[in-house]
């Protein structure tokens, strides 16, 4: 495969070349590279869609990674539906100028934000994985407006989902964006709370399997 943009690879099935929508902003360099070996699955077209598939998974080392933003938040998904009824989750929620993942109602009233956060860069063979690959001003601006609410007695909560059954924790990519770092920091300080879940691919399953900890 090789990466052609943002948002389009080359992949090649049965030695044929198609193109694939790549729903991942990162850089992913350690996954996506020319001969990498991925998961793709056919979509319908339509007249907003250009591209007959979606690459889900790189195969790196016989193990699965995340490499489709999408995934992460429908796993929580799948979560939260487990701890509240469907009518307490509220999906793409505008609070200030930010529009957040999840929010929690409580007697229709915010109770809880939640900002989800895909993680699919390994440092070591540890299981560490970082999160940026790449700098993340949004990223950023999500967690300072959650500071912001925090300190104005909103449960805040943000979480990443380590893409990869490799994952035992997550830690901050300091070297490759120290703002979004110091940012996180402030944040539980704030009162945030931050969390960190272990997602496993078992094709054709995907799932949380366990929470990890975070190194802030």
């Amino acid at each position: 495969m090789r990466r052609l943009n943002r948002f389009l690879a080359e992949v090649r099935i049965d030695d044929v070349p198609v193109l694939a929508h790549l729903r991942d902003s990162g850089r992913l360099n350690e996954l996506l590279f020319p001969g990498a070996e991925v998961v793709v699955k056919r979509e319908r077209l339509s007249v907003s869609r250009k591209t007959e598939w979606t690459l889900y998974f790189a195969i790196r080392r016989g193990h699965f990674f995340i490499v489709n933003s999408s995934l992460p938040n429908e796993l929580f998904f799948c979560y939260l539906l487990q701890i509240h009824s469907p009518e307490r989750i509220k999906r793409e929620f505008y609070m200030e100028d930010v529009r957040f993942d999840f929010v929690i109602l409580h007697r229709g009233r915010v109770k809880k934000v939640i900002e989800v956060k895909g993680v699919n860069l390994m440092k070591d063979r540890k299981g560490l994985f970082l999160f940026p690959d790449a700098p993340t001003v949004r990223g950023k601006h999500h967690v300072d407006v959650m500071t912001r609410l925090a300190r104005h007695g909103k449960h805040c909560e943000l979480v990443f989902v380590a893409g990869s059954a490799l994952a035992s924790s997550v830690g901050l990519n300091e070297e490759v964006d120290p703002l979004f770092a110091v940012a996180v920091r402030d944040a539980v300080k704030a009162g945030v709370r931050v969390r960190a879940f272990q997602a496993r691919v078992d094709v054709p399953r995907v799932y949380l399997n366990k929470e990890i900890p975070v190194k802030i």
